[in-house]
């Protein structure tokens, strides 16, 4: 990862005009279906001689690395809008967005299989001990695949809304950093500021040569964004109506764009 920017608001949405919205928002569809491969949901081909599971196979099948330039991280409420969001990039300047949804689905459904063949007790009830650890093996896997999807894409958008983020403000007390409900929201903040940090040349150089869960339990964990930069919906409709000679010219210029005074009109939005 180069860069990270935070966007605020949930207004894109209403904002946008009907047809560019459906127009975007189908073509986001498109990208988001072609990431949901087809899985082997059959453990047999994954097991070992001595019934153990492959955990390297599982991983590759399950949640393989998918070839992107941005990664969205969003609260799965905010899925219409990620999609949206992808469909616009891709439509104007061809840059490929990762839904981070997208592999988040396939977690619920690994372990489901899993717990179903291994964690089901004679009385058809699940045991809570062995329930505990494949979650914990699952979740390992899905983590480490965020993981390297957010090394590998140049560039992060986290969509910064009322779904995803407790501003600290809004909370009672003496908060002073905001909060986030999601695990997974958390991890992937968390992330931004632990992978090691590669220039846009070097991602560049590479590629021309890679969900819903609902918390069960509320708790709250950090949500410090201060090393992402703020992008507004204004300064994205402004690059976007922009012309440039190629995707990498396109995101070398979202790179400094907060030195740039934003001045758009939404049909100047080439389609």
């Amino acid at each position: 990862m180069y860069k990270a920017f935070k966007v605020y608001g949930n207004d894109i949405e209403t904002d946008l005009p009907n047809d560019l919205y459906e127009e975007c928002y189908s073509s986001g569809m498109e990208l988001y279906n072609d990431f949901k491969n087809e899985i082997e949901k059959n453990l047999d081909n994954f097991k070992n001689p001595d019934g153990s599971l492959d955990g390297k196979q599982l991983t590759e099948e399950w949640f393989p690395l998918i070839k992107a330039d941005v990664f969205i991280s969003h609260s799965h409420k905010d899925i219409n809008t990620a999609i949206l969001i992808a469909g616009l990039l891709y439509k104007v300047h061809g840059i490929k967005c990762f839904i981070d949804s997208c592999i988040w689905g396939y977690a619920d459904d690994l372990l489901r299989i899993i717990d179903n063949e291994f964690c089901l007790k004679p009385s058809g009830s699940y045991s809570y001990e062995k329930r505990n650890y494949s979650t914990s093996h699952v979740h390992m896997m899905l983590t480490i695949a965020l993981t390297k999807m957010i090394y590998n894409t140049e560039c992060l958008v986290f969509l910064n809304t009322p779904n995803s983020i407790y501003p600290s403000d809004s909370i009672p007390g003496e908060k002073t950093e905001d909060e986030t409900l999601s695990p997974w929201i958390h991890t992937e903040i968390e992330m931004t500021k632990l992978v090691q940090a590669r220039s846009a040349d070097e991602h560049r150089s590479i590629l021309k040569s890679h969900s819903v869960l609902d918390e069960a339990v509320s708790i709250r964990h950090s949500a410090d964004t201060s090393n992402m930069e703020t992008l507004t919906y204004k300064q994205l409709y402004s690059w976007l109506g922009e012309d440039y000679k190629d995707k990498f010219d396109a995101l070398n210029n979202l790179y400094t764009i907060n030195n740039k005074r934003p001045n758009v009109v939404y049909g100047s939005i080439r389609r």
